[in-house]
């Protein structure tokens, strides 16, 4: 089973990718791999800030390629897997359930002052550039508009309103419903 999440920045991909790994192999025995690797971390590597990758990736096409490309090779290789990046639903092609998450700015301010402890204005700054840098680089290198989860994604889901076990519910459903899951359990 292979399972695309994506979403903006804050809207609870990688939360959401761990959580489902964990409750899969919980409830239904599946081992499915979280393959969450971010341009936070690749940055890291590389000994910048997100913000200088980011300019650095505006400018260079490949950077985006490469990075993209490494994660739906690591998704390949495993029978199960489940994909939490900006455009997983997008790439990963054959995806069983594709997943676009969002929620409104004041929730993503929020869990990003908590997360990376950072003020409300440079959290929302972050955001809203963060946002239109990938929207236009995202249309620039790949002709992906991902303001349109709705042309790719079976489901989508306001992580505002609701928490991380009733997001579980609802993927269960989905799940079962596309005839993923063991119907009894």
């Amino acid at each position: 089973m292979k399972i695309a999440i994506s979403g903006y920045v804050g809207t609870g991909k990688t939360t959401l990718g761990l959580a489902l790994s964990k409750y899969l192999k919980e409830k239904y025995n599946i081992d499915i791999e979280p393959i969450t690797m971010t341009f936070k971390e690749l940055a890291k590597k590389k000994g910048m800030t997100l913000e200088e990758f980011q300019l650095l990736a505006q400018k260079d096409p490949n950077i985006d390629k490469e990075f993209d490309k490494a994660l739906l090779e690591k998704a390949s290789q495993k029978p199960n897997a489940i994909v939490a990046t900006w455009l997983a639903v997008w790439l990963f092609k054959d995806a069983d359930l594709k997943i676009f998450l969002t929620t409104n700015l004041e929730e993503r301010i929020r869990r990003l002052m908590e997360r990376d402890n950072m003020s409300y204005e440079e959290a929302k700054e972050h955001i809203l550039l963060r946002d239109k840098q990938n929207h236009d680089r995202y249309l620039k290198v790949y002709g992906i508009d991902i303001s349109r989860p709705m042309d790719v994604a079976h489901l989508i889901l306001d992580t505002a309103y609701y928490s991380v076990e009733d997001e579980l519910k609802v993927i269960e459903t989905t799940l079962k419903q596309k005839n993923l899951l063991p119907q009894k359990e």
